[in-house]
């Protein structure tokens, strides 16, 4: 099961698929982001690279190359950092903003660009950093008091048990344990036939897909998604991974920036 939550920056909208939670570290209620569980006292840092493959008129397959900072502390807090959000149509370096009183100042293409989510899973509390426009977008939790621990292995609702009910025209197959980037993970593939609807694929494989999760981690190590009819393909991999506890500054907000601001700072130019 899955859930959705939903901070929109003023720049860009991120989509926060809310995973199900790892280990007796949880609180009940207190569920992960995206790929990574909110698991307390397990921290670490990571780069995610996303890279997409797909087919192109021209006869050379066209390949996108997303990347995304990743970071949880000992608190289960985690943090996703993600560049080239919004690009601008020209080379320049800088961008010159003004605020609703007037005041103008000046950031980098880079900085204009740049996303953060912080999400504390425990509060509930989630925030939003856009450095290009120096505001946080702030949504407090109801402050309700956590109640008992969830004890279930963080791959348990991606890894189905031989009773696990699944549409007839889907195939699950047990991928066993391997290392990736030195931590266990246990992968599962999915494979769905087209149906009748599907025309000349009813009934061969139209979708594929492996994923490999790790409760040591707490998180999706390894994901490929294969479109067998439009013949591409995604991956999506945790890399440069160190089991360490992350700079505390990165979850705090910046003391030069806007809380919930009513109007967002405006492009000059």
């Amino acid at each position: 099961m899955r859930w959705v939550c939903s901070p929109v920056g003023m720049m860009a909208t991120l989509a926060l698929v809310c995973t199900a939670p790892a280990h007796a570290q949880i609180r009940k209620g207190c569920i992960g982001i995206n790929y990574v569980g909110a698991d307390s006292g397990n921290p670490f840092t990571a780069e995610y690279v996303s890279t997409s493959t797909m087919p192109s008129a021209a006869g050379v397959p066209k390949t996108v190359v997303q990347r995304e900072d990743v970071a949880r502390d000992s608190q289960g807090r985690i943090r996703f950092e993600k560049h080239g959000v919004t690009r601008l149509p020209d080379d320049r370096k800088t961008v010159t903003l003004e605020t609703a009183d007037g005041k103008q100042f000046t950031v980098t293409q880079e900085e204009f660009g740049t996303l953060i989510n912080i999400s504390d899973c425990a509060s509930g509390t989630s925030v939003v950093l856009q450095p290009g426009l120096r505001i946080a977008m702030v949504k407090q939790g109801n402050g309700a008091p956590a109640i008992g621990l969830i004890k279930h292995a963080y791959s348990a609702p991606y890894i189905p048990g031989p009773d696990a009910k699944v549409p007839p025209n889907m195939s699950v197959e047990q991928l066993g344990t391997r290392e990736i980037q030195g931590i266990s993970a246990r992968g599962v593939r999915t494979t769905t036939l087209g149906t009748e609807s599907d025309g000349d694929w009813s009934g061969k494989p139209i979708r594929e897909t492996e994923l490999w999760v790790s409760d040591g981690l707490a998180a999706q190590m390894l994901k490929v998604d294969k479109d067998l009819r439009a013949g591409s393909q995604g991956m999506s991999e945790l890399i440069e991974i160190r089991r360490e506890e992350p700079d505390p500054a990165l979850f705090d907000i910046p003391k030069d920036y806007e809380v919930n601001p009513k109007m967002p700072p405006r492009r000059m130019d």
